[in-house]
Formats: structure tokens, C-alpha cells, sequence
């Protein structure tokens, strides 16, 4: 049961993820890799999931390398403060410090540099 909800956890986090990706401030992204810490999807926040998919050896990760970006093998380019896929759709996100919040509506998604 707990394999079965960490796996649609995960696919309910990676469609968020490239959802809010696409559509959503701004900022420099330092290089390094980002762990997904905190999510709330239809405005429910559901980081408890990213837990339980921790215990599975589950995670998500941004990896940022000067003007690129890769989430779950899409590589992204990264130039004004966006995320640019390469099926031309962006999205804006905002720096504070180490981490970096990716927000559209309902959705929003924090990754803390590791």
C-alpha cells in the first residue's frame, strides 16, 4: 500500500512540477543541486508525500549548472529568470537565499540547495 501511494505520489509531484515549471519571479540561481522540500498542490500542502517517498529512496532533484537546468531528465535553459524547456514553455521562479520557489494558482514547489 505505502509503495503503491509513494508511486502516485511521485507522478502527481512530477506533473505538478513541470506544470508549475511552465507556467509560472525571478533571480540567480547558484549551481548545485536542489532537493523538492516542500509542495502544495490545489493549495494543500502535501510535503508529508515527498517524506514517505524519501523512505523509498525517492527524491527530486533540480541539478543547476550555469544556464541549465535538469528535473527528471528534461533539460531546461535557464536565462532572465526563467526555466526555459526545450519545447519552448517557461516558467519564472524567485531565489531567496538557498532555495528556489516555483509557484502557479494553487501549486507551489520549494527546492533547498542540498
Amino acid at each position: 500500500m505505502k509503495k503503491t501511494l509513494s508511486a502516485v505520489a511521485l507522478a502527481l509531484v512530477a506533473v505538478l512540477l513541470m506544470g508549475c515549471l511552465v507556467a509560472c519571479g525571478g533571480g540567480k540561481i547558484s549551481d548545485g543541486t536542489y532537493k523538492l522540500v516542500q509542495m502544495t498542490a490545489d493549495g494543500q500542502d502535501i510535503s508529508d508525500q515527498l517524506s514517505a517517498m524519501e523512505q523509498y529512496g525517492m527524491s527530486l532533484d533540480l541539478v543547476v549548472s550555469g544556464d541549465k537546468a535538469t528535473l527528471m531528465d528534461e533539460e531546461m535553459t535557464i536565462k532572465d529568470g526563467k526555466f526555459t524547456a526545450s519545447d519552448g514553455t517557461s516558467a519564472a521562479f524567485t531565489v531567496n537565499g538557498n532555495k528556489i520557489t516555483v509557484e502557479e494558482g494553487n501549486n507551489k514547489m520549494v527546492f533547498e540547495k542540498k
